[in-house]
């Protein structure tokens, strides 16, 4: 704790290195509007998050794992049937079950330790799809893409899902007042363009006696930042509103995680974005964390 002259007290969070294992489950929710059309993806899963201790390095090794997967509709129920599209999502994003972490004390990902092992599940996957699948030709090659080399840890560093899993928060004092963190690329915002956006957080109803704590923070887009995608973002307004019509940009990002400080650890946690291009394209998404059980 610390009292700057502002008398504004401060709190730095510790993150627990200790090696052990965390159960977590995890809803992700996405809505999508293009023009007239809709769509909807859910999915809530059950995750193991094992701390396995420092390298020489000074960095940390976490495997995350997950346990169970399942399709839910929007109002959070196991979905009885479904899509083509689905059945290809689960087979595909299964090749993610099972990844190793090096990550920072903050608890930031640094670097997938085991791309190779990714790639060879997807080797051994992608024959079977593309016979299955024929008409989904394009959504196997992007995964291809995104399994390059030059692309695959900065598809895994910056994913949306994984940043909140690992959302370096620690080693970091907070306050009240909001507190301006880092720059981040929002990973595939819209369609495939991510964006820039800048981070912050303050504490709410902090007691380390009681071992309870509230981070709150929000993202703010960057639109003057060298990466603002604005080629980009042109491109996708001109196919799909009628030429010369103008759309601004609106993106909303705010959450908050719970947690036990002073055991080090996040108990629980959610956050929404909302992005829209005037009325001619929306995306919701909403991601809700809860610890089950630690060892």
């Amino acid at each position: 704790m610390n009292v700057t002259e502002s008398g504004t007290t401060t709190y730095k969070l510790q993150h627990c290195t200790e090696p052990g294992e965390y159960h977590y489950e995890v809803r992700i929710a996405s809505e999508v509007r293009k023009g007239k059309r809709s769509f909807f993806s859910g999915m809530k899963m059950r995750y193991v998050l094992q701390c396995q201790g420092y390298f020489n390095t000074g960095t940390l090794r976490y495997r995350l794992f997950c346990k169970e997967k399942v399709p839910v509709d929007p109002k959070g129920f196991p979905l009885k049937k479904l899509s083509k599209a689905m059945q290809l999502a689960l087979r595909i994003t299964a090749i993610n079950d099972d990844l190793i972490f090096h990550v920072s004390p903050a608890m930031k990902i640094l670097q997938l330790e085991n791309p190779e092992e990714v790639r060879e599940k997807w080797k051994g996957l992608r024959p079977g799809l593309e016979s299955r699948y024929p008409d989904l030709g394009k959504s196997i090659t992007d995964f291809e893409w995104q399994l390059k080399d030059e692309n695959i840890q900065r598809c895994y560093t910056e994913d949306t899902l994984f940043r909140f899993l690992f959302p370096a928060i620690f080693g970091t004092s907070y306050s009240e007042r909001f507190r301006e963190g880092e720059t981040f690329m929002y990973h595939n915002a819209i369609e495939e363009v991510s964006l820039p956006v800048a981070h912050k957080a303050r504490l709410q109803d902090f007691y380390r006696i009681l071992d309870s704590g509230k981070l709150e923070f929000e993202g703010v887009l960057q639109a003057d930042h060298k990466d603002f995608p604005r080629k980009r973002l042109n491109m996708l307004v001109g196919e799909l509103a009628d030429e010369g019509s103008q759309h601004s940009l609106i993106f909303e990002n705010k959450g908050y995680y719970d947690l036990k400080p002073r055991s080090g650890i996040i108990k629980g946690g959610a956050m929404q974005t909302r992005i829209a291009i005037g009325r001619i394209y929306k995306k919701e998404t909403e991601i809700d964390l809860k610890l089950l059980e630690d060892e």
